[in-house]
């Protein structure tokens, strides 16, 4: 079978899911990181009902890379001065810390795992999968906010720190992508190389955004077309240069956000595709994993020891938030994972070859532990914190 079809089918089954997992008050989420697609693929793809050929999961490759540019594009927006203006240096550097704290200690848990445990695992396979361990979802926060009602400070930390921590995701990814495909890449062997070439073409690209928008009156149909051009674009010189999509389209983000009078327009326009992109991604990764279930579980492992990670990465940056809301159990509200993090995990399968599925399923069981153990610590940690808005008494009857 080699038409979308199945494809089509695949989709409509998942969101037929969640819908009916909204019922009773969630509205706008299904399971919180939207894991029941991965799940979906899963079942449906080569380790369930196989369904989905290989040919047709590598046909998409192009729309994958777009996906992930575009992803990549909206996290670069959200560094807009506007978008910081109010963000303080301590949770900037927090949002910093947390993720690197996580991924060095993910990245050691995960060589205690390949010593003691007999497992054969590519330092690059094992970077990849501590970096995509390293980011938090910010739909964790998003749905604390809008089904429990939180509000408060410990609230406002962790929704900035899953918002801006997936810039060293970012980061590691650029670094990892000309390290997996050395041999497409026509730039100068050179450990600087890949970082300049990315902001490089970031800017550029982001320089083609202002000259289509102008620094007049705010057109959207012209937006769309600017910024889908260039994430298209950036998408296809990026992948022919053996660079990072995501990357090179967060670097053009961030200067669309830091330069153009229309960044905060910008941002409004597109924050609706976001889950939607976020929502097929988590199909297609399911449905591409190939491995046997000795990865998958070998995937949970992992995700267990990301658990420990986000724990000590919390645990680490705690002093930096405002004493009202310094918690040493702040990790367990940073447990989420999802969205742009399951993107680059996407992204770096495809280039890893057979160890990518490795990646995948680490990806995957991170997704599904961050809403059925993730959720509930977030809901337990704001809910010591007083955070939660009180439950409306019942009527008599």
């Amino acid at each position: 079978m080699t038409t979308v079809l199945p494809l089509v089918v695949l989709a409509a089954l998942a969101t037929a899911t969640t819908v009916l997992l909204e019922r009773g008050g969630r509205a706008g989420y299904g399971w919180v990181t939207g894991s029941e697609f991965a799940l979906f693929g899963v079942a449906l793809g080569p380790l369930g009902l196989d369904l989905l050929s290989g040919d047709l999961l590598g046909s998409v490759r192009p729309a994958v890379l777009l996906a992930v540019a575009w992803l990549g594009f909206r996290f670069g927006l959200r560094l807009r001065p506007s978008a910081l203006r109010t963000v303080g240096w301590r949770m900037i550097l927090a949002s910093l810390i947390e993720p690197v704290v996580s991924l060095l200690v993910l990245r050691g848990l995960i060589e205690g795992l390949i010593r003691f445990g007999a497992v054969e695992l590519a330092p690059a396979t094992a970077w990849a999968i501590a970096a995509v361990g390293s980011a938090t979802t910010k739909s964790s926060t998003a749905w604390a906010r809008a089904q429990l009602g939180a509000k408060g400070g410990l609230t406002d930390s962790l929704e900035v720190m899953s918002t801006l921590d997936d810039v060293v995701l970012i980061a590691v990814a650029g670094w990892l992508a000309p390290r997996l495909a050395p041999v497409a890449s026509q730039l100068p062997v050179h450990v600087w190389t890949a970082g300049v070439a990315t902001l490089a073409l970031g800017g550029g690209l982001a320089l083609l955004v202002a000259l289509l928008t102008g620094r007049g009156a705010f057109r959207a149909d012209l937006g769309w077309i600017a910024l889908f051009g260039v994430c298209a674009l950036g998408a296809g010189l990026a992948a022919s240069l053996a660079l990072a999509p995501v990357s090179v389209a967060a670097a053009a983000g961030a200067v669309v956000g830091l330069l153009s009078p229309h960044a905060d327009q910008f941002d409004e326009l597109t924050r609706s595709t976001e889950r939607p992109a976020v929502l097929v991604l988590l199909l297609l990764g399911g449905a591409s994993l190939h491995g046997a279930w000795s990865v998958l579980a070998l995937g949970a492992a992992v995700a267990v020891l990301r658990v420990l990670a986000k724990l000590g990465g919390g645990l680490t940056v705690a002093r930096l938030l405002p004493k009202a809301v310094r918690r040493r159990d702040l990790g367990a509200g940073l447990l989420g994972a999802g969205g742009v993090a399951f993107a680059v995990a996407v992204a770096l399968a495809q280039d890893l070859g057979p160890s990518g599925d490795l990646v995948l399923a680490s990806a995957v069981a991170m997704a599904l532990l961050g809403d059925f153990l993730g959720s509930p610590l977030l809901r337990r940690t704001l809910e010591t914190a007083g955070e939660l808005a009180a439950p409306a008494p019942e009527v008599a009857r």
